[in-house]
C-alpha cells in the first residue's frame, strides 16, 4: 500500500493478494487528511500482522483436516439415529390410535366445513 496527497485528494494505491494494483481516491474536502493518514497506518499494520497470522493459520490446517476426516468417518451417531428412526416408524405403523385420530380429525374438518363453508388445510 502506498499513499499520496494533493491539495484536494488522497490517493491510496492498494495491492490485493492477486498482485494487481488498485487506486482509491478519497476527497480531502469530505474526509480530514488526518483521518485518511490514520486509516493508512491502520491498513499498513493490518498487513504486517497478516503475515504471522497467516503462517499460524496455515500451520493449523493439517490438524483441522485430520479432525474433519475423523469426524466424517465416524458414523456412530448416524447409525444410532437411523436405528431410532426405524423404531419410531415401526411403533407408529403398529399404533392403532393413529388411524382413529386421523378419522376424528377428518370428522372435525367436515364439521368445520359445514359451519364455515371452508375446509381447514
Amino acid at each position: 500500500m502506498d499513499d499520496r496527497y494533493s491539495l484536494t485528494d488522497a490517493f491510496l494505491y492498494l495491492t490485493p493478494p492477486d498482485g494487481r494494483r488498485e487506486l482509491v481516491t478519497l476527497p480531502l474536502t469530505e474526509i480530514p487528511e488526518a483521518t485518511v493518514r490514520a486509516f493508512v497506518v491502520h491498513i499498513h499494520n493490518a498487513i504486517a500482522d497478516a503475515g504471522p497470522a497467516g503462517k499460524r493459520r496455515r500451520a493449523l490446517i493439517p490438524a483441522a483436516e485430520a479432525e474433519l476426516k475423523r469426524t466424517l468417518a465416524d458414523t456412530t451417531g448416524r447409525r444410532r439415529a437411523e436405528r431410532e428412526l426405524r423404531q419410531v416408524t415401526d411403533r407408529a405403523k403398529n399404533d392403532v390410535r393413529i388411524p382413529r385420530a386421523r378419522r376424528e380429525l377428518e370428522a372435525a374438518y367436515d364439521r368445520w366445513h359445514q359451519l364455515t363453508g371452508h375446509r381447514p388445510t
